[in-house]
Formats: structure tokens, C-alpha cells, sequence
């Protein structure tokens, strides 16, 4: 048996199931359905009985569920699609037992708010979630903040849902997103930044009665307002943003910071400029915008990082407005195909970057960095690529 379906059964006495799947070869099974049976929780000990089965499917669709409680995964190991459409579900607590789920649609039910698929230490709870759907829920808002953590999304859905307001750089966490959906919404306030992604490839705007010439209006002004500012080094606080991972902050600290202050540039480094207590996401917003050029220091421990990858995205959005002389790329170690991220090869793919090498060319190295700060947005990026 391949499929287990209990569906329109709200009379059905579970502890007598239980006694009747005994005799079934659980193993063999990879679909559930759950359906219409009036449930209002999980059932999780009924669950808990089914361990050993190699579910890979799980349908809860027509129930009137007020919770999603991922715990309710932990006896399955294989779970990567659940469905769970037209139930009444407001709230969401995302586990690590949510760790293999790949699909999540959550079609027509009562949430207000984007989950938060963000672990205590900002960790991802969801590294397999590919595609979310929210179509016909009551989200309300998005900000900066609502889908950090979820850099495998490749697709997600947002559709029928009270937003009427999109800001800017809402996706830029979304470094694998291919596919956005944000229709039949009463849109009433689009940023010129609002779909800014570096992986998007489909994006889906259908029947938002958003005006377009308020956008168009946004634009002049905001126009006007940068014209006003000069985009020399002395109108920013720092003159260089270092984007790093801990791992490599020995050769940060001892290494590229000593020679950046000696040429009397002034650095940003989380760890000594960031206020203590702060929101480690708006300092580093905050921190980026008081910054003229990043320098970027990669390897495989930073291609690991999460808040580094996100912080990339930020480089990327400053690079797309302004040039490929925002920033300055130095691989560190050479990144192997393992860890090498989708958001990482586009950057290496279409910006030059400098290899860290000792001895013979290390001075020549130095030169191109001092200068690549030192480059006005104006000028030809640098062009200049070590292979050591």
C-alpha cells in the first residue's frame, strides 16, 4: 500500500484505526490524506504511530485547523510536501522537524503575518523549503525581516492576500527565488526597489489596481533627492564596509585592516563600530548606508554564512544602482562547487575579483585593492583578477 487516505470520517474513533493499521506494512507507505475529517489540532499521537513510514506526502486539506505545530513531522523522517489548504490556521511554529519539507501550501486559511522560519541564533528552520504558497490568506504586511532564512525558496506565492503595500528590497533575502506571484492585491504604494532580487526570473502582477503613475511620481522625487547628494567619498561616515564571515576575521583584523587604516581609510567592522544592544539586522542596514565602497571577502566558510549571504544581497542592490565600482571582491580561498550558492556565482560572473595570493604579485595585489577603494563610481570598474 502506496497511499493511506481517511478523508470525510469526523466520527471516526482514531484509537480504532490504530489498532487496524498493526497489520499494514507501514513502510510502504509514501502519501497520507487527512482529509475533511472536522480535525481542530494535529493529531500527534496518532501520528506518532505511523513512525517507520516513508512518508514523503502529507495532504490535511478541508479541516479546521487553528495551528500549524511542525513537531507534529518528528515521526517521519521523509515528509517533503504538506498541504494544508482551506483549513483556519492563523499561527505557524516552525520547528527543526520542519527540516526536510520542500513544498508548504498553505491555501486559503486566516494568517495575518509572514511565519518565521528563523531558528533563536537566526539559523534557518527551513533549509529544503523550495516553494511556499500563501495564496487567499489575510497577510497584511511585509517588511525586511519576513522571509530571512529561506535561501533555498525558489518559488512563492503570494497572491489574494490584504497587502497594499510593497517597500524596497522586501526579496533581496531571497538570493534563489525564481518565481514570485503577487496578484489580486489593492496595491496602493509600490517602491521603485520593491521586487529588487538578483535570482528572480518570473515575476507574476496581475489585477492589482496599482496606478503606475504614482510610482512614476515616486521616482521624480526620489531623483530629485539623490541629484542633491554628492556621491563623493567625505558626504559618507566610513569609506569601506567589510563584508566577512567569523572564520575569516583573523586575516580581517590582522591582515586587510591594517592596510586599509594605513592608507588612512576609515573601516566599518561589525564587531568595533556596531552599537552593543542594537538589532544586528538594522546596524548592518544602517552601517552599509553610512559606507562608500564594500570590500567583500569570500571563501567557503563565507559562502556557508547566512548573514553573510544576505549581506550580499545588500552589496548587490548598491551595485545595481550604482556600478560594479561599489565594491571590491577578494576570494580569500577558492570557493569548491559545493558551497559555491547561486547568489555567489552570479556575482562572480559578472564582477571582476581579486585572489588573496603570498609572495610573487602580493604587493600588485595590495595596489589593485587601495585602488579599487580608492575608484570613483564614475570610472571603469577594476579589472584586475589574480588566479593564485
Amino acid at each position: 500500500m502506496r497511499t493511506l487516505e481517511i478523508s470525510y470520517e469526523e466520527e471516526l474513533d482514531l484509537s480504532t484505526l490504530e489498532t487496524s493499521l498493526r497489520s499494514v506494512n507501514l513502510s510502504t507507505i509514501e502519501t497520507l490524506k487527512f482529509e475533511n475529517n472536522g480535525w481542530k489540532k494535529f493529531q500527534i499521537l496518532f501520528f506518532k504511530n505511523l513512525a517507520g513510514a516513508n512518508i514523503s506526502t502529507l495532504s490535511l486539506n478541508f479541516n479546521i485547523l487553528l495551528t500549524f505545530d511542525a513537531s507534529f513531522l518528528r515521526p517521519f523522517n521523509l515528509v517533503g510536501k504538506i498541504t494544508c489548504r482551506n483549513n483556519r490556521i492563523e499561527r505557524l511554529v516552525i520547528t527543526n522537524d520542519f527540516e526536510k519539507v520542500k513544498e508548504l501550501d498553505l491555501t486559503a486559511n486566516q494568517i495575518v503575518i509572514i511565519p518565521k522560519f528563523c531558528s533563536a541564533n537566526e539559523s534557518t528552520l527551513a533549509p529544503s523549503l523550495e516553494k511556499l504558497t500563501l495564496f487567499d490568506n489575510a497577510i497584511r504586511s511585509l517588511s525586511s525581516r519576513s522571509f530571512r532564512c529561506l535561501n533555498k525558496l525558489r518559488e512563492l506565492i503570494l497572491d489574494n492576500n490584504r497587502i497594499i503595500e510593497i517597500g524596497n528590497d522586501i526579496f533581496l533575502p531571497l538570493t534563489s527565488l525564481e518565481r514570485l506571484s503577487v496578484s489580486h492585491l489593492k496595491l496602493r504604494k509600490l517602491e521603485s526597489r520593491a521586487f529588487n532580487c538578483i535570482s528572480l526570473q518570473k515575476l507574476q502582477f496581475i489585477q492589482n489596481d496599482f496606478k503606475f503613475t504614482d510610482l512614476d511620481r515616486f521616482d521624480s522625487k526620489r531623483r530629485q533627492r539623490r541629484s542633491i547628494r554628492s556621491d563623493l567619498p567625505g558626504t559618507y561616515e566610513f569609506d569601506v564596509y567589510v563584508v566577512y564571515c567569523e572564520k575569516d576575521r583573523k586575516w580581517v583584523h590582522e591582515v586587510l585592516l591594517k592596510r586599509l587604516e594605513d592608507e588612512e581609510f576609515k573601516v566599518c567592522i561589525h564587531c568595533r563600530d556596531f552599537p552593543v544592544g542594537e538589532d544586528i539586522v538594522d546596524n548592518i542596514e544602517e552601517f552599509m548606508n553610512k559606507s562608500w565602497k564594500f570590500i567583500v571577502i569570500m571563501s567557503n566558510n563565507f559562502a556557508k554564512s547566512e548573514w553573510c549571504q544576505w549581506e550580499v544581497n545588500l552589496v548587490q542592490a548598491r551595485r545595481r544602482r550604482r556600478g560594479k565600482n561599489a565594491m571590491v571582491l577578494i576570494m580569500l580561498k577558492q570557493i569548491d562547487s559545493k558551497h559555491m550558492t547561486s547568489a555567489l556565482r552570479t556575482l562572480l560572473y559578472t564582477t571582476p575579483y581579486l585572489s588573496y595570493i603570498k609572495g610573487i604579485g602580493k604587493r600588485l595585489f595590495w595596489t589593485a585593492v587601495i585602488n579599487g577603494v580608492k575608484k570613483s563610481y564614475d570610472n571603469s570598474p577594476v579589472a584586475v583578477s589574480f588566479i593564485s
